[in-house]
């Protein structure tokens, strides 16, 4: 959740450091908001991190594909 509106970006990296997908980059309007990602069969399985940055800060989440 925004609370106030900016610039959001969330892209998906692998165990390397190298960047498989960018999600979003744009301004996004206060509230909440969500996104869906279906991987391409290109990527294989494992674990990958979502990095998500916005004005407010930056967080990243552990990813596990099956």
């Amino acid at each position: 959740s925004l609370s106030r509106p900016g610039r959001v970006r969330l892209t998906i990296y692998d165990l390397a450091g190298r960047r498989v997908a960018q999600l979003h980059d744009a301004t996004q309007l206060s509230g909440e908001h969500s996104v869906l990602w279906a991987p391409d069969g290109r990527l294989g399985k494992g674990m990958y991190f979502a990095h998500l940055q916005t004005e407010e800060g930056t967080m990243a989440l552990k990813l596990m594909l099956k």
